[in-house]
C-alpha cells in the first residue's frame, strides 16, 4: 500500500508533530520506534519537503508541515473514526476507565461525558484508581498511571504529561510554624502526604540533580487524594510535597497557597493511559478513545500546570 493511504503512517506524523520527537510519537501510539521512524521518513520522502526543523530540540514541525496538517487532522479524525466504526461490531460498547480519584472527580469525569457524545455507540464505567495487576486480570480496559511501567512488552503506554510539583503551604502556616528553607528543616513541620494503590509517600526530593536525605517530619497525615491533601493545606495542617499544580491554580493565582524551599521538588510523575496492547488490537474503539484521552488530557494539564508556575514565578519566595 502506498504510504500516503497508510492511516498509520498519518498517525505517526501527527503525533511526531505534536511530540517534537519520533521516540514519543512511538510511545504514544504504543509502536515500535523503528516502525515509527520509517513511517515518518516514508511520508517525508512522498509529500517531497522537510518535515521537522532537526536543528532544535525538540524538533519543530516546518511552516509547511504545519499547514498541511492543520488542514489534513481533522480529516485523519474522521477517517479514523469511521475505520473503528466499521470493524466494530454495531452494538453498544462499554469502556471502563480507572484513573486516581481527584483526577476522576475534577476532569476525567467530565471528559468521558462528552466523549460519550461524539461517539453515540460508547459508555463508559470510571472506575477508582486501579493497579496494573487489575488491567492484565480483566477488571478494567483502560488505566491512568502516573509512573510509565517497568515492564510493558503487553501494554500501551501513552504518556501525555511528565510534571513535578512545588513544596507548597499557606501563608498562615508559616506565620505560625516558620519558613522551612531546606529538606532537614521540615523535621520542624507537620508532612501532608499522598498514599494510593500505585503511590506511596514522597521520601525524597531533588534540586538541580541533587536529591536529599530520606525526608523527616515532626508530624504527618496520610491521605489517599490529593483533593483532600489540598483541604488539609488550606486548613494550615502543614506542608505538602505531593499536590500538583494542577489542583491549586486558583490558589496560588490568589495567594492563598504559596510556594517554599525554591528549587526543591518531588520526583517526576510520568502520566499515562495505558491499555493492554492484545486488547485494542481487538477493539479498535478502545484504541481511539485511549489516544484521545491521552491527548486532550495532556493538552489541558500542561496547560493547569504552566498557569500554577507561572503564579509561583509572579508571587516569588515568601
Amino acid at each position: 500500500m502506498n504510504v500516503l493511504d497508510n492511516l498509520n503512517a498519518w498517525r505517526a506524523v501527527s503525533a511526531a508533530a505534536r511530540t517534537g520527537s519520533v521516540t514519543a510519537a512511538a510511545e504514544q501510539l504504543g509502536i515500535e520506534l523503528s516502525k515509527c521512524s520509517r513511517l515518518v521518513s516514508g511520508m517525508e520522502r512522498e509529500m517531497g519537503f522537510a518535515f521537522f526543523d532537526k536543528n532544535t530540540r525538540p524538533y519543530r514541525p516546518t511552516p509547511q508541515l504545519r499547514a498541511f496538517l492543520a488542514a489534513f487532522e481533522p480529516a485523519l479524525r474522521n477517517l479514523e473514526n469511521a475505520r473503528a466504526l466499521h470493524q466494530a461490531t454495531g452494538e453498544k460498547m462499554r469502556i471502563r476507565f480507572a484513573a486516581p480519584i481527584e483526577i476522576s472527580r475534577l476532569y476525567f469525569s467530565k471528559a468521558l461525558v462528552s466523549y460519550a457524545r461524539e461517539h453515540p455507540n460508547l459508555s463508559f464505567v470510571l472506575q477508582p484508581e486501579a493497579t496494573l495487576a487489575g488491567l492484565r486480570a480483566g477488571a478494567v480496559d483502560a488505566i491512568v498511571l502516573s509512573d510509565v511501567p517497568a515492564v510493558a512488552e503487553d501494554l500501551v503506554v501513552r504518556l501525555y504529561h511528565v510534571t513535578s510539583t512545588c513544596v507548597l503551604a499557606t501563608p498562615a502556616y508559616l506565620r505560625r510554624h516558620g519558613t522551612p528553607q531546606t529538606p532537614a528543616d521540615l523535621v520542624r513541620h507537620t508532612g501532608l502526604l499522598l498514599r494510593t494503590v500505585n503511590l506511596n509517600p514522597v521520601r525524597r526530593l531533588y534540586r538541580d540533580g541533587i536529591e536529599s536525605e530520606i525526608l523527616e517530619w515532626k508530624n504527618v497525615f496520610i491521605t489517599h487524594d490529593q483533593i483532600a491533601l489540598k483541604e488539609l493545606l488550606l486548613e494550615d495542617r502543614g506542608i505538602a510535597v505531593d499536590l500538583s499544580l494542577a489542583h491549586v491554580v486558583e490558589e496560588l493565582e490568589s495567594g492563598r497557597i504559596v510556594s517554599v524551599m525554591p528549587g526543591w521538588e518531588r520526583a517526576p510523575w510520568r502520566m499515562c493511559v495505558v491499555t493492554l496492547r492484545e486488547r485494542e488490537e481487538a477493539c479498535p474503539p478502545l484504541r481511539l478513545f485511549a489516544e484521545a484521552v491521552a491527548l486532550r488530557t495532556g493538552e489541558d494539564w500542561i496547560a493547569y500546570t504552566e498557569r500554577g508556575r507561572a503564579a509561583i514565578a509572579r508571587a516569588g519566595t515568601p
